[in-house]
């Protein structure tokens, strides 16, 4: 076999190598296939041919990861969730506790933007628990009002946007610490992005149960699932987070 500098950054390339091993057919016409080798080989085969490719030099990785694009988007859309929410609340339902002992959308609120904004301000080169980062109180009613409260939410939240703009596949190996604990940037994001999603479903549940009033469906109302799969089949709309179909909001 050669023994030419593979040109990929990320060695034998797993993405591109599962994808082609899934299906050989759609990506053959995206490479330029040396003319030893048949376009419709066996998916085996493919593979096998696929990796000693890799490692000769043929290919290259995608300018982005796969898994980091789909980080922004799911970040993406539970944010559109978390608007939708809020903007059915008026500022007594933001702040309302449905229950003792169980936090108001606005204490959730206040909690993601001190997390996120210990998380993700310096990242790279200080533990995500800052010092100056008082947890507890983000747990206690908010001092201001509305205006003040999501200013505080939207500056954490930037924070992780910022991050996510600034990790590829040169960097997301790369140690940091967490409370001491060591994490690769990967590991530190999948996290946070877990402890997001956590929250926006607390908020969506307890949104529902303070207001008064009609609420708009921000996923697929109750018994429209059928109609639904029929209307976005196929398309981006299908994922359900904050659909753009107007028939089922």
């Amino acid at each position: 076999m050669s023994t030419r500098k593979n040109t990929c950054s990320q060695p034998r390339c797993p993405v591109i190598i599962l994808g082609a091993a899934c299906a050989p057919r759609a990506h053959a016409t995206e490479f330029n296939w040396p003319s030893h080798l048949s376009k419709h080989s066996a998916p085996g085969e493919l593979f096998f041919r696929f990796e000693h490719l890799l490692l000769d030099g043929f290919m290259t990785c995608p300018p982005t990861p796969l898994w980091l694009s789909a980080m922004r988007e799911t970040l993406a859309g539970y944010r559109r969730l978390i608007d939708g929410v809020l903007e059915q609340l008026s500022d007594d339902e933001l702040f309302k506790k449905p229950a003792d002992g169980i936090n108001s959308v606005a204490i959730l609120l206040r909690h993601l933007g001190g997390n996120l904004r210990s998380r993700w301000t310096d990242f790279l080169t200080t533990d995500g628990e800052k010092p100056d980062r008082n947890r507890d109180a983000e747990f206690t009613e908010w001092d201001g009002g509305r205006q003040s409260l999501t200013a505080y939410f939207d500056q954490g939240w930037r924070l992780l946007e910022s991050a996510l703009e600034t990790i590829d596949e040169k960097n997301a190996g790369e140690t940091i610490y967490i409370r001491g604990e060591p994490h690769t940037v990967a590991q530190a994001l999948a996290r946070s992005i877990t402890h997001v999603a956590y929250h926006t479903g607390q908020i969506a549940m307890i949104a529902r149960m303070v207001h008064q009033g009609e609420w708009k469906w921000l996923t697929i109302a109750p018994g429209g699932s059928a109609s639904f799969n029929t209307r976005t089949w196929g398309t981006s709309a299908a994922r359900g987070i904050v659909n753009e179909d107007t028939d089922n909001p």
